[in-house]
């Protein structure tokens, strides 16, 4: 298998033993259904509680934005209106003037500062905006 090519592999979970299908790289073939069954193999055969919990807060530290890449109030402009999306949903309306029927609208920050503050933004029509 070469390095972007990847296939669909059938195996049997180490631990509950269901069967599951993934996508294997390198060779490598996956050996746990899930994250819970991967952590219950590790209590069962001898990996301490303190290890388990540390590979744990490892992962949800990456997913809750602590990871070394996460910028914060440093985040681009765009990343900014990306994270405002994802909190707020898609723009439908233009907030001051509800009677303008435009085909689309956008975020617009407020204050001016780009803060991440889902408040600080305001749905406008690209007329008012």
């Amino acid at each position: 298998m070469s390095g972007r090519e990847r296939m669909n592999v059938e195996t049997n979970c180490l631990q509950c033993g269901e069967m599951f299908i993934r996508m294997a790289r390198n060779d490598r073939e996956p050996k746990f259904c899930s994250r819970k069954c991967l952590y219950d193999y590790r209590r069962e055969n001898g990996f301490s509680e303190d290890s388990i919990l540390k590979l744990s807060q490892n992962v949800s530290k990456s997913l809750i934005g602590n990871s070394r890449r996460w910028k914060g109030d440093n985040a681009s402009y765009v990343a900014k209106h990306m994270w405002v999306y994802k909190h707020r949903g898609k723009a439908r309306i233009c907030e001051p003037h509800p009677e303008h029927n435009a085909l689309r609208f956008e975020w617009a920050n407020i204050s001016g500062k780009y803060l991440r503050d889902v408040n600080d933004y305001i749905q406008l029509c690209p007329s008012c905006h």
